[in-house]
């Protein structure tokens, strides 16, 4: 397994997410909370995680390239998806069981990949 590639990959699918997060929030939370969980807060929220996760993936695909550490940032994701995975299964009242469960699988599997990987960086 290549645990970098592994790395890039998640990365880049940090950019893509957060970059529809900042530009398009409502779009991009629809499937993730549900058409009545949307409102004007939700937009702002969607943008501040949506910054998160293009730093995120930039810090990471940087250190990947530059030969810089990449394990901080790694690190980083780890703590980040670990927590929404977590967030995502305490709203399960507010957004309903199965995309909280979907949710926390997404965010559970991208934790389990970063610890993977942490082993083999740096």
């Amino acid at each position: 397994m290549d645990h970098r590639q592994n790395l890039r990959f998640i990365a880049a699918g940090r950019i893509a997410i957060g970059i529809a997060m900042l530009f398009a929030p409502r779009r991009a939370t629809r499937g993730w909370l549900g058409d009545r969980n949307i409102g004007k807060s939700v937009s702002l929220l969607s943008r501040a995680f949506g910054a998160r996760e293009v730093a995120l993936g930039a810090g990471t695909l940087q250190a990947l390239a530059s030969g810089g550490p990449v394990r901080p940032w790694v690190m980083a994701g780890i703590v980040s998806d670990g927590l929404d995975a977590t967030a995502s299964l305490l709203a399960a009242p507010q957004i309903g069981v199965g995309r909280a469960l979907m949710n926390g699988a997404v965010a559970s599997s991208a934790t389990a990949a970063g610890i993977a990987a942490l082993e083999h960086v740096d």
